[in-house]
């Protein structure tokens, strides 16, 4: 089990609060129509609103979450199947994807009975005492917020819309016991008769806050439960908070994930010595989102309290900042909807001892390569460069496809795209693509490729074939490198008749023979091993992107 948020953490973190920060920089978002979507099992209704809060403080964070396979027999383990939560596609206000990268490809992503998505990966072994783990890496904008709707002016009910669309978050579910008598009862002595949605969540808010005391023990954390036993960690606050909303007919969600205080948890106890990644086992935390009518999707926290004693006696006060409010000494990292616990990785295998092992840490700022494919790849840094310098795209979002053969028409588009970033530009007789009777007016590199025709850059085949989907060789790239360095103003007419010293160097073609001379020497294509030239030799998507870095490099000074 995940470690709860501790008794000491809270008083630390209270007088912590009093403490004053650095100032951070504010975004105040205007109002406008916000288009929210809110799930309702299969269907999804669109509810539009004001935009209801404002901004501030949003900083950039990296969630790794890392799932540890470990063998401790010495037998191998066959057929090992782990279904790893992903983070969920439907963010809170204040926590915004910019992406994901799944550092272990899995076989697939799957979406479960819940509506989460999971991560299948599928070893077919792992040897005796071998250890693999499966990393996730999230990057993050997390902010902190002020509601700035109209507290005395919220509706007493719901629309038809928003209950069709709530209808799941008003119901009683396994540890949300909303019909539970005693709750109801527990909810009624707290509201009264308030009929203001606002009012009643503030005092139950108020009620489950200073009825429960905290604690760590790993009790049924079940909304009957802690009303019975008038003590819980976070989830048990959430749970009992969640069925006294729904008691009271107020919808209402849980959301997970983690609780990060930046003037507390950026201190050594927190923090890795060697990489700097805070620890965020430790900090795993649940909340409580609710629906006010025509609003829309509020936070609240109801697990701290202001705890003090006078004469023995021990007094609590509610501490309201965590009521419709995320203030700017805490950020909370959104994981998912509902609880999330290290039971939700599932795992299955043959033979062997297989445990697994979970730990997540947070960086701050963007700590990722670029795809899911090159983490360790000999070419990362070149790719790296093209990406960051539009020269390049991924196959997929999340692929690059490394060792891909490069089609001409791929290069060709590269080449065009180095021209621009070299200040050049683009504007082509798109008609002219005509000339090829397997070139289609409306490639995605048509443009370039009659920019490059025009300046003679590339030739076809001859009969009217340019050959777009052909795999490029090493002398056609030395060749179209060459004309464009020299359509740039560089002399590579030096180059005519240079010796080639390359074992190979009769099997380069005529025509190619001073691209190949400009290249080596200049040092964009080197030799093979064995001192070859390869001329023949298709080019992979990762060799492209080192040949064109080095292009860049040595023709932009």
């Amino acid at each position: 089990m995940f470690k709860k948020l501790s008794f000491l953490f809270i008083l630390i973190f209270l007088m912590m609060a009093a403490l004053s920060l650095p100032a951070l920089a504010t975004n105040i978002v205007s109002t406008t129509d916000e288009d929210e979507t809110v799930s309702n099992g299969d269907s999804f209704v669109d509810l539009s609103y004001d935009i209801y809060y404002e901004y501030s403080g949003t900083w950039t964070y990296t969630l790794i979450h890392e799932v540890v396979v470990t063998n401790s027999s010495k037998a191998m383990a066959f057929n090992v199947e782990v279904r790893v939560p992903l983070l969920d596609n439907n963010q809170p206000v204040y926590t915004t994807l910019i992406g994901e990268q799944c550092m272990s490809i899995p076989e697939k992503i799957i979406t479960d009975e819940d509506g989460h998505r999971v991560a299948v990966y599928t070893l077919p072994y792992i040897y005796g005492s071998q250890t693999v783990i499966l990393s996730q890496r999230y990057i993050v904008n997390a902010s902190t917020l002020n509601y700035t709707f109209d507290r005395s002016n919220v509706a007493d009910n719901y629309t038809d819309a928003e209950l069709t669309a709530l209808v799941g978050d008003m119901i009683q579910e396994d540890d949300v016991q909303s019909l539970d008598p005693t709750i109801i009862a527990f909810t009624q002595a707290a509201i009264g008769n308030i009929t203001d949605p606002y009012l009643k969540a503030r005092a139950l808010f108020s009620a489950v806050n200073l009825y429960l005391d905290y604690s760590s023990d790993q009790a049924d954390q079940s909304a009957s439960a802690v009303l019975s036993r008038g003590s819980a960690y976070c989830q048990g606050y959430t749970n009992l908070y969640l069925a006294c909303l729904r008691a009271a007919g107020i919808a209402a969600r849980q959301q997970s994930g983690y609780l990060y205080l930046p003037a507390i948890h950026t201190t050594s106890n927190y923090v890795d010595p060697v990489n700097g990644r805070i620890y965020l086992n430790s900090l795993r935390h649940s909340w409580v989102e609710f629906f006010l009518p025509q609003i829309g999707w509020v936070a609240a926290d109801p697990t701290f309290t202001y705890t003090y004693e006078i004469n023995g006696d021990v007094q609590k006060i509610v501490d309201w900042s965590y009521f419709i409010n995320i203030d700017p000494t805490r950020r909370y990292l959104f994981f998912r909807e509902g609880s999330l616990n290290e039971e939700s990785i599932d795992f299955t295998a043959t033979g062997g001892n297989v445990s697994i092992n979970f730990n997540a840490y947070l960086l701050p700022g963007t700590h990722w390569t670029s795809f899911n494919d090159l983490d360790g790849h000999w070419a990362q840094a070149a790719v790296t460069y093209c990406v960051q310098n539009g020269l390049f795209n991924g196959v997929s979002t999340n692929t690059f496809a490394p060792d891909q053969p490069m089609t001409r028409a791929m290069f060709v588009t590269v080449i065009g795209r180095l021209y621009k970033m070299l200040g050049g530009e683009i504007a082509s007789d798109i008609s002219a693509a005509a000339l090829f009777s397997d070139v289609y007016t409306n490639a995605y590199y048509v443009d370039y490729l009659v920019w490059a025709v025009d300046n003679q850059l590339v030739n076809g085949y001859g009969n009217g074939k340019f050959g777009p989907d052909d795999e490029i060789t090493r002398e056609q790239m030395a060749k179209i490198i060459t004309g464009f360095a020299q359509y740039i103003g560089e002399n590579t007419l030096i180059y005519e008749g240079a010796y080639l010293n390359f074992t190979d160097s009769a099997k380069i073609s005529a025509w190619a023979q001073t691209g190949a001379a400009y290249c080596s020497n200049s040092g964009i294509i080197t030799g093979m091993p064995g001192n070859l030239f390869s001329p023949d030799t298709i080019a992979t998507r990762a060799q492209v992107a080192t040949i064109i870095q080095r292009t860049a490099l040595i023709l932009e000074k």
